[in-house]
Parts: C-alpha cells; sequence; structure tokens
C-alpha cells in the first residue's frame, strides 16, 4: 500500500512539475497588457496558443484597426432633393447642432437626395432613446441601420 501511494505521489509530482516548466517556457507576446502584472500584489495570466491563432487574432485587430466602423444605428433627420436642399440641410444641421451639441451629426448625399443623420448608437434600444427626444423637433425623424463609427475611448 505504502508503495502505490509513494508511486502516485511521483507520478503526480512529476506531471505537476512539467506543467510548470512548460508555462516558464511560454513567451508571454499576446496581449501583454493582459498577461504581464501591473503591480506587485497582482497575479500571472498565461495563455496556451498555437501561433497560427496569435497571427489570425492580429490580423484582425489590424483589420479593424483600418475599418474604424461598425454595425449599428442612426437617426435621420432629413432628406430632400431640389435646388435648394443643400441650403435647408445645412440650416436643419445647425439646428440640430444647436437642440442636441452632445450628438454627432453626419451628412450623405446621393445623387439625388441630400441627408442628414445623427448619432452612433450601437443597439436599437440607444436608438430609440434619442429617437424619443428627437422626434419631438424633428417629426420627420426615423432610425436607420447603418456602419457607426467605433465609440471613443
Amino acid at each position: 500500500m505504502r508503495l502505490f501511494i509513494s508511486v502516485i505521489f511521483l507520478l503526480l509530482f512529476k506531471t505537476t512539475y512539467a506543467q510548470t516548466i512548460q508555462v516558464q517556457s511560454q513567451s508571454p507576446d499576446f496581449f501583454k497588457s493582459i498577461i504581464q502584472p501591473s503591480g506587485s500584489n497582482q497575479g500571472i495570466i498565461v495563455i496556451y496558443q498555437d501561433e497560427q491563432v496569435k497571427n489570425l487574432m492580429l490580423r484582425y485587430v489590424d483589420y479593424r484597426r483600418k475599418d474604424n466602423n461598425i454595425p449599428g444605428y442612426r437617426i435621420r433627420i432629413f432628406s430632400e432633393s431640389g435646388t435648394n436642399a443643400r441650403q435647408h440641410m445645412y440650416s436643419e444641421k445647425a439646428r440640430f447642432m444647436k437642440e442636441f451639441p452632445e450628438i454627432d451629426v453626419y451628412f450623405d448625399s446621393d445623387q439625388v437626395y441630400m441627408k442628414l443623420y445623427v448619432g452612433d448608437f450601437r443597439n436599437k434600444a440607444e436608438a430609440f432613446r434619442a429617437y424619443i427626444q428627437i422626434k419631438k423637433e424633428f417629426p420627420k425623424a426615423f432610425i436607420v441601420p447603418t456602419k457607426i463609427n467605433l465609440p471613443k475611448v
């Protein structure tokens, strides 16, 4: 019985020792800000990963940096065509910025229409909360799914 317990103990010790050696040989180069502790009382995070996973993730990060848009919602407050559409759009933009200075304004022009969009809302609930307030001043407003700018950090 004693021999059996000793063998089990040695196997467990060897497995634990092998894992600690493997942990020390891993290079913490993936998201260094997460892996390396920032203070003296912080723990250490170890990430085991294949090199291909790391390369794929870095490629995705580079792609997202180039494309500063994500799916979301904006509110269209103006859409008009005609000879005075551009002037009318600028006056509506000024009126909106006076009423809601904290919300960003964007304009788009198709071949015929001048369009004015406001906000960068990540989900429809956020857009709807703003829509309720905006609808009071701009009764023709409606929510549009589109690509929005990344949130400011």
